[in-house]
């Protein structure tokens, strides 16, 4: 024993290299060798120690190795829990049982809580009771003391199937019961326990349960009275996380919601991380039943309210100016952020006709106002309102400038830097219409920015430059004005003392270059000789991203200009590349992604002649383009966006999954460049064809990130082709090429991509040809698309009933409507796709009558007379 607590100290060490030893000598030697007396330990320790952290961390031990396999590299092996011996099996269920009994720390109780209830939830779910844990909670519920009753909520709270059993008064009477507790803290474990019993419920079972909510409700606006907003923050929390998943059972109760939390949202004395939460939940309700909401103009009004409230909180901070990290925000900001983001959100939700009324009462006051901090906040509310508004204000865009053009002189330059912000985004939520209409004074008011005395404000404009030229006019109307912006570009390049301006500057003009096109070839000899020197200068490691904007810049120009203007430099800038591509050593050296998407754009310039490269730049490509993203699984409660800001998380499969985004994004430049090439190269790009094809197959169903997999759905076929110029399609590779697409088409749920995706295969039989097109797998593929007909019918025939015209009597939500056209419309064109691939394979199928019958199940015809 005495080694095993040894080992569970080493385990927690900070020190990387003794807690990888002893995580080794656990797998290796304890659990190899003799896994019950193991588990049986770790137990004892988790019981009996008396170190409450070392309790702790015993009890997340055996949650970890309860479910782990001896060999984790083989997902069909049996988990430990499952080779444990039954004495084994009884003697761990007995000691955790009764330490929910004994135990008194509540860090410890916690944790054991949660290992029980994750024991609970993997025993139900192979259809095995426990029902001396289930007896025990009974018990526990009963018992005279809070943190015991505490302990039983929170098993229930971790797998509330334990209780759906149970007849539906008595459940009933025991969330009364848990939530009308003496105890805070039970009341408070109840509600997350009742809270996840509904969020897993059927719907019969939550309409029964549903007159709790009352119970429930009353629980906060005593914590609010009392002041006791440790306890107000996690009662929120859960009611939003229930909002989220069942919005509809709010309905009743949205006004009392909207006048509590409201008022919380807004009271200064309460701390933000409780007023958050509380606008929340505000927020989770028009995000799921955004008609309630709308109905209830009081709704917008105050929500609006607190959100121009929050943004006008502005530190002055005197750093502003200083810092080199641009990304560094005041903590005292932070209402100001979760405001845009708020803002944005709920116009999202709930449409321009409740969001713009309330929203522009207010907007031009503040922008008007002697407070510097709320003329900032007006700004950023315009910056943040436009994307869920468009409908509504892309006709109104003369009087947004008129409130915005007085900012761009403003005498304080964090306002000039927020008319910039706004500006910038406009020019991407109206992208086109803004420009068009208004380039005159847009285009003046930042080449004059790009002269301010702050360096801030200089980069800021640089960087709305950037989004003006994402989406010009004619090349023609915006002409004349790039001697003066690429003047002011180039000596701010040379002259400014902050790296982040010259490395905006860099940005900024590879966007110009890439929209004036050919317009920009006489600016050529001044801009490609500066970039080269960039490139080729022995700059310190702090000028990496310096030099991977240059690669962007240098190469987009090439692009722009064309292959005859930029032909002399090829070799000279692709020996650079090489060069650098050579000096990178370490894994996230910003220049990686930069000479990926450098190289493609040469590509493209220089088609086959680009091939004698292909051997330097595809061995990084294809790292790249296998990136498996770090995952992390948290609970809830473990969620720290803060400590992980490279993570995004969401929700898949029950749990919480954090994603690396950096690693996202490098996979998808890779997986694009690899279409470059293919597309540009053909037979040239032939040595690299089946791996590319092998890395895009899985990546059809690579559900992180909507870019890798369309560029998988372009890959596929073009490598396929290659495969067979270059004879490499063999019969194997035809098959499995088939079959993963096939099975892709099978799992799909996005209607837009499973049109994509029955063209992909559509291809793939007029490359490889009917014959090769084995017929098991011709059979799969006509399975699945009969399932997709049967979904889509069953999806249309409930759409019919919600909002066909007849049907619905008329009375729908148009901004609903609108959603469910949207969808109806990428419908329409997967089942034009399967029609056309269908008749390729049998052109009397019996699946081209579905087709035709699902086709007429519209509701889109209905509508074409109403706005």
């Amino acid at each position: 024993m005495s080694n095993l607590f040894s080992l569970i100290d080493e385990l927690q060490s900070p020190a990387n290299e003794i807690r990888s030893r002893a995580e080794k000598l656990l797998q290796d030697t304890l659990i190899t060798g003799h896994p019950d007396d193991t588990l049986s330990g770790i137990v004892e320790v988790a019981a009996t120690h008396q170190v409450e952290h070392v309790r702790s961390f015993a009890l997340v031990l055996i949650r970890r190795l309860a479910f782990q396999r001896p060999d984790q590299s083989n997902p069909t092996q049996e988990l430990w829990a499952d080779i444990l011996r039954h004495d084994t099996r009884q003697k761990i269920s007995s000691v955790l049982i009764n330490q929910l009994g004994t135990e008194q720390a509540q860090t410890v109780r916690n944790k054991l809580a949660d290992t029980l209830a994750e024991l609970a939830r993997d025993s139900l779910s192979r259809g095995q009771s426990w029902n001396e844990l289930a007896s025990a909670l009974f018990q526990c519920v009963a018992n005279d003391q809070p943190f015991i009753r505490e302990s039983a909520w929170r098993v229930w709270s971790g797998v509330p199937v334990m209780l759906m059993d149970m007849p539906i008064d008595q459940l009933k009477q025991l969330f009364t019961q848990g939530l009308q507790d003496a105890d805070i803290n039970v009341r408070l474990t109840a509600l997350k326990a009742f809270s996840s019993t509904l969020i897993d419920s059927d719907r019969s079972t939550r309409i029964q349960l549903s007159p709790i909510l009352v119970i429930a409700f009353e629980l906060l606006p005593p914590l609010a009275t009392a002041g006791d907003f440790d306890s107000l923050r996690p009662a929120l929390l859960t009611f939003t996380s229930l909002a989220s998943s069942h919005p509809v059972l709010f309905e009743a109760h949205v006004n009392s919601i909207l006048n509590f939390a409201g008022e919380i949202a807004q009271t200064d004395n309460c701390p933000f991380e409780v007023r958050q939460p509380a606008l929340e939940l505000l927020l989770s309700l028009a995000e799921g039943i955004s008609a309630t909401c709308r109905r209830n103009s009081r709704f917008s009004e105050i929500f609006i309210r607190i959100c121009l409230k929050w943004l006008s909180v502005r530190s002055s901070d005197e750093d502003w100016e200083t810092t080199e990290d641009l990304d560094d925000t005041p903590e005292e900001e932070e209402p100001a952020q979760v405001g845009e983001e708020y803002i944005d959100r709920l116009s999202t939700a709930l449409g321009s006709k409740a969001v713009l009324p309330p929203a522009f009462a207010l907007i031009p006051s503040m922008i008007s106002s002697q407070n510097w901090q709320e003329r900032l906040g007006g700004l950023m509310a315009i910056a943040s309102i436009g994307e869920g508004s468009y409908k509504g204000l892309h006709s109104e865009l003369a009087k947004v400038m008129s409130l915005l053009e007085p900012a761009f002189s403003d005498a304080h330059p964090r306002v000039r830097h927020g008319a910039c912000h706004a500006i910038g985004q406009l020019c991407t939520d109206f992208a086109e219409i803004l420009q068009e209409n208004f380039y005159d004074p847009i285009l003046k008011a930042l080449a004059n920015l790009l002269q301010d005395p702050s360096s801030r404000v200089q980069a800021h404009a640089s960087a709305a430059l950037v989004n003006f030229f994402d989406a010009p006019p004619e090349v023609e109307v915006f002409e004349p004005y790039l001697d003066g912006l690429i003047e002011r570009l180039l000596h701010l390049l040379a002259s400014s003392s902050k790296r982040y301006v010259q490395e905006q500057s860099i940005t900024t003009i590879a966007t110009i270059a890439d929209a004036a096109e050919d317009k920009f070839g006489k600016y050529y000899s001044t801009v490609m000789p500066l970039l080269i020197n960039v490139l080729g200068a022995n700059l310190s490691p702090e000028f990496r991203m310096m030099k991977g904007k240059a690669m962007e810049c240098a190469t987009l120009i090439s692009l722009a200009v064309g292959r005859e203007t930029f032909l002399p430099d090829a070799n000279k800038l692709a020996e650079l590349l090489a060069v650098i591509q050579n000096q990178v050593t370490e894994s996230d050296d910003p220049q990686i992604s930069y000479l990926i998407s450098a190289w493609a754009r040469i590509a493209g310039v220089m088609g086959g002649d680009f091939a004698p490269y292909l051997p330097s730049v595809m061995p990084p490509l294809l790292v790249a383009a296998q990136i498996k993203p770090e995952l992390q699984v948290a609970d809830d409660d473990e969620i720290d966006k803060d400590a992980h800001p490279e993570l995004e998380w969401m929700r898949m499969a029950d749990q919480n999954v954090g994603i690396q985004t950096s690693a996202l994004e490098d996979k998808n430049t890779a997986m694009e460049t690899l279409v470059i090439y293919a597309t540009e190269l053909k037979e040239h790009f032939g040595p690299y064809a089946i791996q590319a094809l092998e890395i895009a197959l899985p990546s059809l169903k690579f559900y992180f990130h909507d870019g890798v997999r369309e560029a998988a759905s372009h890959l596929v076929p073009q490598t396929a082709e290659i495969s067979k110029l270059t004879n490499q399609a063999n019969e194997e590779i035809i098959d499995t090429t088939f079959a993963n697409v096939v099975e892709a088409i099978s799992d799909e749920v996005d209607p837009t991509f499973l049109g994509v995706l029955v063209n992909c295969f559509y291809k793939l039989v007029s490359t490889f040809g009917l014959p090769n097109l084995k017929e098991p797998i011709a059979e799969t593929f006509t399975k699945a698309i009969e399932q997709q007909l049967r979904d889509l019918h069953e999806k249309r025939t409930n759409r019919i009933q919600k909002f066909g015209k007849h049907t619905s009597g008329g009375d729908v939500d148009h901004e609903d409507l609108e959603m469910v056209l949207e969808e109806e419309e990428a419908e329409n064109g997967a089942l034009d796709e399967i029609s056309a691939c269908l008749k390729i394979l049998d052109s009397q199928s019996g699946l081209l009558v579905g087709i035709g019958t699902v086709a007429q199940m519209e509701i889109g015809p209905e509508w074409e007379d109403e706005e």
